[in-house]
């Protein structure tokens, strides 16, 4: 897709109340797109120059919960009880 920059205005009392840099109001709303499925763990980290484990990392470090869908519970779960099964050391 074609690079763009956008220039978003943010109101002074929320940046003054968050007590928020441009870094931080960056990340914050990258984490929010990131959180309702609109950008990739990838894609997020590329928008704030981190690679993607990094963002994920940084996601840890602050104590933010990965979003998880019922369906990736359901495979997680098949593929553990498929490793159980298959290995009777565990």
């Amino acid at each position: 897709g074609l690079d763009c920059t956008m220039i978003l205005e943010i109101p002074e009392a929320i940046a003054d109340h968050c007590e928020c840099d441009e870094s931080e109001l960056l990340f914050g709303l990258t984490l929010g797109l990131f959180l309702q499925g609109h950008l990739s763990g990838g894609q997020a980290g590329a928008a704030l120059g981190l690679p993607r484990q990094e963002f994920l990392d940084t996601l840890h470090d602050r104590g933010i919960a990965m979003p998880y869908e019922a369906e990736e519970v359901t495979r997680d779960l098949a593929a553990v009880e498929r490793l159980w099964s298959s290995n009777p050391l565990l």
